[in-house]
């Protein structure tokens, strides 16, 4: 379905090995979406030269948040990747994707970590593409990720991250606490955080509320 929700001759920038590797198989085992420039990042100790594209007409997206903070880039939720565009331009329309993966709840598919994270990040993404439109159609999407992998640490350290942006402090603590729980050392991410600093600031900002 992600494979399928990109637009012709998209680049796709894969990372995370439940994410990749799925993809890596499709693409090159079932010979799915051969148009796509699949990019795979984090491999072994391969060494990839710098990305360079152009805003304008490259059609760029991410299985995962780049964590970019560049002024003049957006990374926007667009289906079930992060597509890059220039900052105030108006995204590409996402291919509809549907409420529930196939099989999801179908009690003979094993619902061992794997399926459970892929099933979690698939609720994740929906609830991102529903934040501005229908926020509670979100909650309800970030609620069904919970649920579906309540053992999966960067899943929980980035709904705290959105509950943080929409000033929910209480339900960041929550999500932070528990991403913590999961895993007390730093999370595996380029930038390598820690759900404890964000159990901080988040500790931090209901004090001010007081």
């Amino acid at each position: 379905q992600l494979l399928a929700g990109l637009p012709p001759g998209a680049h796709l920038v894969a990372s995370d090995d439940n994410i990749l590797f799925v993809l890596l198989y499709l693409r090159h085992v079932e010979g799915l979406r051969p148009d796509l420039d699949l990019v795979a990042q984090g491999v072994g100790e391969m060494t990839r030269a710098p990305l360079h594209f152009d805003p304008d007409s490259s059609r760029l997206y991410f299985t995962h948040h780049p964590n970019w903070n560049l002024p003049e880039l957006a990374v926007v939720p667009a289906g079930l990747a992060f597509q890059i565009v220039r900052r105030g331009a108006e995204p590409e329309r996402a291919a509809l994707v549907p409420t529930a993966l196939a099989g999801e709840s179908d009690p003979r598919v094993p619902q061992d970590y794997l399926t459970q994270n892929l099933v979690g990040e698939f609720h994740y993404m929906l609830g991102l593409n529903a934040q501005a439109s229908d926020p509670a159609a979100a909650e309800r999407e970030f609620r069904a990720a919970a649920a579906a992998a309540p053992d999966n640490d960067v899943l929980f350290y980035n709904l705290g991250l959105v509950y943080a942006r929409d000033g929910r402090w209480g339900e960041a603590l929550a999500a932070f606490t528990r991403s913590q729980e999961i895993n007390p050392r730093h999370l595996a991410s380029g930038d390598r955080p820690r759900a404890a600093d964000r159990i901080d600031e988040a500790r931090a900002a209901l004090a001010r509320r007081r």
